[in-house]
């Protein structure tokens, strides 16, 4: 067995490894499943499973697997959301990149019809011997790992007051211009000596604890991911979304 760690243009090269025998060349990357994976990806693998857009790249209905079943569907879908609160460290998939035979091409029945090449076997070789494989980002719909494809602002109001110590408080959360949304996320921060957190409100049917990550409390970040093909409010108004609650912890604004 012979390991090698690739420069950032991927080329690999064994000397005078293969002389006898089946050797098989196996590619792997598998660290930061998070890297190139937003909200902005399940708003892409809504449309598809939905029919509204559907993705025609047999390597973007690759990524779209995250959990490694032959299919798309709604559970790729909570393993992204999950990701992307922070809920999870990896995909069902158990890899956060696939590699395919770079001349490999395609059924027309799609990818996952018959099974891949993820690896290339190579039995008594002579010579030089070359292949290449194109790697996939698990989650990346939307454009590479290493950027974003849709951006954009959203303004969110909450009223600033003061609060004293051992007080219950209740943090309404509204967004403006929200029909024009059809995704956000965004982390939420709060010192975690003065506000202990205690749960959330829905002020919007679309919007429940599913969407929240907890496991940055203890470092006062509250995450949260949210998308919805349809429009939820009405252009022009301010539209409440949920409800934040605490205790207080200490005195303070």
């Amino acid at each position: 067995s012979h390991d090698m760690y690739t420069p950032d243009d991927g080329s690999y090269f064994f000397q005078n490894v293969w002389m006898t025998g089946q050797s098989t060349v196996i590619p792997e990357k598998n660290d930061n499943p998070l890297a190139g994976v937003s909200t902005y990806d399940l708003v892409l693998m809504s449309r598809h499973i939905l029919g509204f857009h559907q993705l025609t790249s047999p390597y973007k209905l690759i990524a779209a697997d995250v959990n490694c079943s032959g299919s798309i569907s709604a559970f790729d879908m909570v393993d992204i959301r999950r990701m992307v609160l922070g809920r999870i460290e990896e995909f069902g998939c158990k890899k956060s990149w696939r590699f395919v035979l770079k001349d490999y091409v395609f059924p027309s029945e799609g990818p996952f019809s018959t099974a891949f090449p993820e690896v290339y076997s190579i039995t008594d070789p002579v010579g030089h011997i070359m292949t290449d494989f194109i790697g996939v980002k698990l989650g990346v719909l939307g454009t590479t790992a290493s950027g974003r494809g849709k951006s954009g602002e959203l303004v969110l109001r909450a009223e600033d007051r003061m609060v004293r110590a051992g007080e219950q408080l209740s943090l309404e959360v509204s967004a403006e211009d929200f029909a024009r949304i059809v995704g956000y996320q965004y982390t939420l921060e709060f010192d975690p000596t003065a506000l202990a957190y205690n749960g959330m409100e829905s002020m919007l049917a679309s919007i429940n604890e599913d969407n929240f990550g907890l496991s940055q409390l203890a470092e006062g970040k509250l995450t949260t991911s949210w998308h919805n093909l349809e429009s939820v409010a009405t252009a022009g108004q301010a539209t409440p979304l949920y409800r934040l609650n605490f205790r207080a912890l200490q005195s303070g604004r």
